[in-house]
């Protein structure tokens, strides 16, 4: 909205017209700035614990699981039944 106002982004002085805008727009950029750290975060943290994986939710009974890599062109004919 600050922009469609008229106003460019890198004043450091604005209008007071603009202040509840301008207040929304940092609250907005700290969110933004919160979450990307919490992200690095997460991502780091789960590179550097290595937990142990306590539940494998791979369904091997799927059609994926049971094809051997890389699948051969044109493999089936008809879709195979899996039981």
């Amino acid at each position: 909205f600050l922009g469609l106002s008229g106003m460019p982004r890198w004043y450091s002085d604005y209008p007071d017209v603009y202040a509840c805008w301008h207040l929304m727009s940092c609250f907005g950029s700290m969110i933004s700035f919160i979450g990307t750290l919490y992200f690095i975060f997460i991502v780091l943290e789960a590179f550097l614990v290595k937990r142990v994986v306590v539940f494998m939710s791979k369904l091997s009974i799927s059609i994926d699981w049971l094809m051997s890599y890389p699948m051969s062109e044109h493999s089936f004919y008809e879709v195979p039944k899996i039981s």
